[in-house]
């Protein structure tokens, strides 16, 4: 009889009796295995591995070979992340959770990211979603997309495009660098005319922004119903400058932060990315309304 996959689950662990382990053994207990042990995976944990050797080599092999991962992302747990990244690494299946309420921190804020908690109806909409991802990995379906994976394909395109002999594709390369650059210098000139032509609702604008934009382009359901009530008392005028500003603030900080990774350069940009979209949406919107 063949050997059960293994589902490698990494999580903020605690100390015994801490609110940290109660709330992740119960979200093991109660969430993930009800879930990943009908698709017949076995269920590992850090603090369960029972194979001799040293832990940390132990857990990285899991993490390097495991079949599926499931990573709890509740809490910001440094480990965490740093495993997290390990997986990144390998490309293969990883689902990320995390508490209901918290935010995802900034790498990881494009990813899809199942918010679950401990009441009874909240749990089982988050059961339904891991089932969801997890049918789509043992159907074949399931297509990994992570930061570092971004930045090889980025890096890779990149590689290919400049060192073909294809001069017009080359030229076309450039000329959408040059206009994405050209698009966010209007824009933050705009930004600048908004901020000295009407402060207060420049003012209102910075006030509201986290709210509005935790990933445009990108919003998943609950993110959109938490946030829809203060949304709709935003007029259309509003969202627009809304959008430059967040736009205006992305490109300020690919200009002057030097300590930028890779990573987050490339995230940055896909952002603005989005915004401008949406920004373009918004725009044809009240052209034709107008």
């Amino acid at each position: 009889m063949p050997e059960p996959e293994i589902c490698f689950v990494i999580c903020p662990i605690g100390d015994d009796d801490t609110d940290i382990r109660k709330r992740s053994d119960i979200a093991l207990k109660e969430i993930i295995s009800p879930v990943v042990s009908p698709f017949g995976y076995e269920i590992r944990r850090a603090d369960n591995i029972s194979h001799p050797g040293l832990i940390t080599n132990q857990i990285i092999d899991m993490l390097a070979e495991a079949p599926l991962v499931i990573a709890d992302l509740s809490d910001g747990n440094p480990n965490v992340f740093y495993e997290l990244a390990i997986r990144h690494i390998t490309g293969l299946p990883c689902i990320q959770l995390i508490q209901m309420g918290q935010k995802v921190p900034f790498d990881t804020s494009g990813m899809r990211t199942i918010q679950y908690d401990l009441r009874v109806d909240l749990a089982h909409k988050a059961m339904d979603e891991l089932k969801q991802q997890i049918s789509s990995v043992k159907e074949g379906t399931y297509k990994p997309d992570n930061p570092i994976l971004s930045a090889k394909r980025y890096e890779a395109i990149k590689r290919k495009i400049l060192s073909t002999d294809d001069s017009e594709l080359r030229e076309l390369f450039t000329e959408l660098m040059d206009s994405m650059k050209s698009s966010m210098d209007e824009m933050k000139v705009e930004i600048g005319e908004l901020k000295q032509t009407n402060p207060q609702i420049y003012s209102d604008i910075s006030t509201n922004s986290d709210v509005l934009f935790i990933d445009l382009g990108k919003l998943n359901p609950s993110s959109i119903s938490q946030r829809a009530g203060r949304m709709s008392r935003l007029c259309k005028h509003d969202r627009i400058n809304v959008c430059k500003r967040e736009i205006a603030r992305c490109l300020k900080e690919l200009e002057t932060n030097p300590s930028l990774s890779n990573i987050e350069r490339i995230t940055l940009t896909e952002r603005m990315i989005n915004l401008q979209a949406y920004l373009e949406e918004l725009t044809n919107e009240d052209s034709e309304e107008s």
